[in-house]
């Protein structure tokens, strides 16, 4: 039995990690499209419902190369258009902007355990992910209309963006 739920814990551990998790060549259009799997840099405030809590993935279309940030909000959708700024900063101080290429999707979502509410709201950022490259990203910033809200990358955290750009461009470079 010990075996078994080490066993478990090891595939597990191989499973979730950062990986290509779409690679694929639409047979109409020839373009091609690499997804990454999601990578969260920010925990939940919420217990049972999910509260302003970030995750993110990478998204290529063809040439095209997108930060897509999925960001849960409790009750609200949000309002994010083209051209607002996510700004990530690292543990030197410094700091990378991204911008909005077009508005945010998002899908409301029930809680299964409670009648509550909450949304899943879909970015897609714009700028230069090599950036990234063996950086710790502390903090998030999402600026619009001259106002801003923080949120604070836990240590734990810090290196998934890293990790997750250094996954994304040894595919690439593979093919």
């Amino acid at each position: 039995m010990k075996n078994l739920i080490l066993f478990l814990l090891l595939i597990s551990g191989f499973a979730f990690g950062q990986k290509i998790r779409e690679d694929k060549i639409d047979k109409f259009s020839k373009k091609r499209t690499v997804k990454t799997s999601y990578v969260e840099l920010t925990k939940s405030k919420g217990f049972l419902v999910p509260n302003d809590a970030i995750a993110v993935n990478i998204v290529m279309e063809q040439e095209n190369v997108y930060l897509h940030l999925l960001w849960y909000s409790e009750g609200y959708a949000l309002n994010i258009y083209e051209g607002d700024k996510f700004v990530f900063l690292d543990s030197e101080g410094v700091s990378y902007d991204f911008t909005t290429a077009g508005s945010n999707q998002f899908e409301r979502v029930k809680q299964s355990m409670t009648d509550a509410f909450y949304y899943k709201n879909y970015v897609m950022l714009k700028g230069d992910l090599s950036q990234f490259q063996d950086k710790k990203i502390t903090d998030i910033r999402f600026v619009q209309n001259g106002k801003y809200q923080d949120f604070v990358v836990p240590e734990k955290y810090q290196n998934e963006l890293s990790k997750l750009y250094k996954v994304f461009s040894n595919h690439i470079e593979k093919k």
